[in-house]
């Protein structure tokens, strides 16, 4: 009895993964709204970050709070009960399913699942009425900004192109504008809000219809190029959030304090490419050498001149970059489609090519350049504390710490102390008494 129970409940649950894993073949990661996994667990649309989204941009005082609070247990009651339903429903359905071919999965499966999805936006729906019911004339003006806010945070997310899921809100949390500075721009970020939520808006309801034309593709058994045709559809509304993201990047900061556009700018690009413009190699070795002691005014000023030389083809590297994965993501996008195209064609499928690898390593070799030209100006003891460059070895000596000159370990040693001290870790001996840090895995470093 009980193994016969079992195997009804696995035939539910295997036929919605047979007929979502069939949509998801064409469609991809974009389409997975329904979220059959682990016995059809889909999240609810609102949780408790939620609901001190609302208490912190509607202003609530404490009893709206409390009552908020109550209203959300109920929502979350309700999902939980209409969740149990539909894994019920597709129990019960465990021998109809049974004897059906795929397309027939599909209607049945994808029926039941239409229903559920429309009975949980009616309990959403009704949620978030029940929370604006409450508010007061001066709230109630404060919520088309806590909508934004809200359908921002769950939905930008979901971006797949570098610069794609930037929120300029945040960005302009983090900088230190005085207030007057702050409404200066105000209407420009009331501008962007509308925008971007427009944006983010068509993006997430083509992901959901493309559902639909997926399914009936499959269903119908005909148009197996459904998948590169919604990927190229998708791409286009991908780049839309993308694209309005970057034209206010450049209005925000052309009307931002002039000692403020760098700042700006910076934690947009870490943000939006932070492969790209995260320090390099040759940044961190500069700046270390200008902190050395005991420079001369004529070195440090040598220094500088050759970091800022380093930095000019540093920024045009970047910069080149920067287009290459513009141009690189979207076609790995289509790409991926169809290879998920030729699982059922079985035709091959030939990968794009990847010119960002060949800009990085000689990008890596302007750096090493640079460092090259750094050491000439340094004298061997002061190259060994530089970071990322090993430790200083005089020529002609064996290799191990054993064969190095007394001065030489003593360097050695003292190096070892301060990366201990700086990293905050216990202090091992190593077999020539040296007193070192245990090593973690090796990571490549990026010039």
């Amino acid at each position: 009895m009980i193994r016969s129970t079992l195997s009804v409940r696995s035939i539910g649950t295997m036929a919605v993964s047979l007929a979502l894993g069939a949509a998801l073949t064409l469609t991809g990661p974009a389409s997975g709204q329904f979220g059959a996994g682990r016995g059809f667990q889909q999240a609810p649309s609102y949780t408790s970050r939620d609901i001190q989204l609302a208490v912190d941009a509607l202003k609530l005082d404490e009893t709206q709070k409390l009552i908020v609070e109550t209203l959300f247990q109920d929502y979350q009651g309700a999902f939980r009960d209409s969740q149990v339903g539909f894994s019920q429903r597709i129990t019960d359905m465990g021998d109809e399913l049974q004897g059906m071919d795929q397309a027939e999965l599909l209607q049945v499966v994808f029926g039941a699942l239409g229903k559920w999805q429309q009975h949980n936006e009616q309990l959403s729906e009704q949620f978030i009425q029940d929370v604006r019911r409450l508010l007061s004339e001066d709230q109630e003006e404060l919520w088309p900004s806590f909508e934004y806010k809200m359908y921002r945070r769950k939905y930008l997310k979901n971006g797949r192109l570098s610069g794609e899921r930037l929120d300029l809100f945040v960005v302009m949390t983090e900088l230190d504008l005085a207030e007057t500075e702050r409404q200066e721009i105000q209407p420009l970020l009331d501008a962007y809000e509308v925008e971007l939520d427009g944006a983010l808006h068509r993006r997430e309801e083509q992901s959901k219809s493309s559902q639909a034309d997926a399914i009936a593709a499959i269903r119908n058994n005909k148009d197996t190029n459904i998948g590169i045709v919604l990927a190229n559809r998708q791409v286009q509304l991908h780049k839309v959030v993308r694209d309005v993201n970057e034209r206010y990047v450049q209005s925000i900061a052309a009307a931002l304090p002039q000692e403020q556009q760098a700042a700006f700018l910076n934690k947009v690009h870490l943000r939006s490419f932070s492969r790209v413009y995260r320090l390099t190699l040759a940044q961190r070795v500069f700046k270390a050498a200008q902190e050395l002691q005991d420079l001369t005014e004529e070195l440090l000023i040598a220094i500088g001149q050759l970091e800022s030389q380093y930095l000019t083809e540093l920024a045009a590297f970047n910069e080149k970059l920067v287009q290459l994965i513009k141009d690189k993501e979207p076609q790995d996008i289509v790409y991926k489609a169809r290879v998920r195209q030729s699982k059922l064609t079985g035709q091959g499928v030939e990968r794009p090519a990847d010119r960002t690898k060949e800009e990085f390593t000689k990008r890596r070799e302007l750096g090493q350049r640079y460092i090259d030209q750094l050491k000439a100006m340094l004298t061997p003891e002061q190259i060994a504390l530089l970071p990322g460059l090993g430790t200083f070895r005089p020529e002609g000596l064996a290799t191990g710490s054993a064969g190095l000159t007394e001065t030489a370990q003593d360097l050695k040693n003292a190096r070892r102390e301060k990366l201990r001290q700086l990293k905050g870790g216990p202090s091992i001996q190593s077999t020539s008494g040296d007193s070192v840090k245990k090593k973690g895995p090796k990571r490549e470093a990026d010039n």
